[in-house]
């Protein structure tokens, strides 16, 4: 019979919505925070002390106050990494920035600047003016040589970085174009 509903039909026709509330978790900037490590080589029989930074990407807490010493920052976290390994003798540096896909700009300004005198690090052109993001302070807090790995993950404002990098040479660049 054709228009007869069957039981389990009329169950259907029955039932009403349901609002189910869905909460976003919290992503903690603790499983991004940049790593670092001191490794150990031997170059034509003379050891060398390499330092190493994972850098997962440039974070920063939008919800504190840039002087506030409690807010995440990678610029932060970049410089005390930078210092420590500075003050263990460090013969070189390599920044780690595969898969990092970028983040926060400011941030990416403000760590390329810890290792390039002061300058330009990018320059936003539309039609009607040219933007620039510089580093004004002239301090560069470490100036050994610097490696910079980068894989075709890495993007946005670690692109930034590294460029900036390259432009002042800084550095070795060394990775998929």
């Amino acid at each position: 019979a054709q228009g007869a509903s069957t039981p389990a039909q009329g169950a259907l026709k029955e039932q009403r919505k349901v609002v189910i509330s869905i909460t976003r978790a919290d992503v903690g900037l603790e499983d991004q925070a940049i790593k670092y490590d001191v490794f150990n080589s031997v170059k034509n029989g003379k050891k060398m002390r390499i330092g190493y930074i994972k850098f997962p990407s440039f974070y920063m807490d939008y919800s504190g106050d840039e002087n506030d010493p409690k807010s995440k920052r990678s610029s932060r976290d970049f410089l005390a990494a930078l210092l420590n390994l500075k003050k263990q003798g460090v013969d070189g540096i390599v920044v780690d920035l595969r898969g990092n896909p970028g983040g926060a700009l400011p941030e990416a300004v403000k760590t390329a600047g810890y290792l390039i005198k002061s300058g330009s690090v990018l320059q936003v052109k539309s039609s009607e003016e040219v933007v620039s993001f510089d580093d004004d302070d002239p301090e560069i807090r470490y100036n050994g040589p610097v490696v910079v790995l980068i894989d075709k993950l890495s993007a946005s404002a670690s692109e930034i970085f590294a460029g900036a990098i390259r432009d002042y040479k800084r550095g070795l660049i060394i990775g998929s174009t």
